[in-house]
């Protein structure tokens, strides 16, 4: 089965230039935290991105791609803005996200970044890896996606000869990431 990984790249008409079809847009760590952006400004990138994933998930569907993973970037500041996790407007455009995914049988995975190590020797990494995997879970539970490793979520193995704290680590988190969970096998560095 072919899969599509995070962007859908179009041509622009008549034309030999290509752009990404989400138009994902992003927030700065540093302009927020100078309060630079209001909550509108927020709930517009998040709007944005998530109407973005939809496209590409439709771009997919036309092209016969049932396998789309989910870019990271979704909800940019999400872990910084708790008072934002239940807007009527956001749970709208993710309930129609999953619709369509459950409609057309696609299978929407997720991998956090490779700073996601869930048995790292640094109790400060395993809390912010939890964290992303939290964040992750939080948009397919708002998607209504299985808790199974059907809509996955996708971490490298971490930090070689760590394989207690791995089990460890693993045997704290919820169910909603927990049953989604998979580990990558990675030769070089686990």
């Amino acid at each position: 089965m072919l899969g599509l990984c995070c962007q859908f790249m179009v041509p622009k008409k008549n034309s030999n230039v290509y752009y990404n079809v989400s138009e994902e847009k992003n927030l700065q760590l540093n302009q927020f935290i100078n309060n630079k952006y209001s909550k509108e400004r927020i709930l517009d990138t998040w709007k944005n991105n998530i109407s973005g994933f939809l496209k590409i998930l439709k771009h997919a569907v036309n092209d016969k791609i049932y396998s789309v993973r989910m870019s990271s970037n979704i909800l940019p500041m999400w872990d910084k803005l708790d008072y934002l996790h239940e807007n009527q407007e956001v749970d709208n455009l993710f309930k129609t996200v999953g619709l369509f995914a459950k409609e057309h049988n696609i299978r929407i995975t997720c991998h956090p970044d490779i700073w996601c190590v869930l048995n790292s020797d640094s109790q400060s990494v395993i809390d912010n890896s939890i964290n992303q995997l939290k964040y992750h879970a939080f948009m397919f539970d708002k998607m209504s996606l299985s808790q199974t490793n059907y809509n996955l979520i996708n971490v490298h193995g971490g930090k070689r000869n760590n394989l207690a704290q791995l089990i460890k680590t693993i045997n704290t988190l919820p169910d909603n990431i927990k049953n989604r969970l998979t580990l990558e096998n990675d030769e070089r560095s686990f």
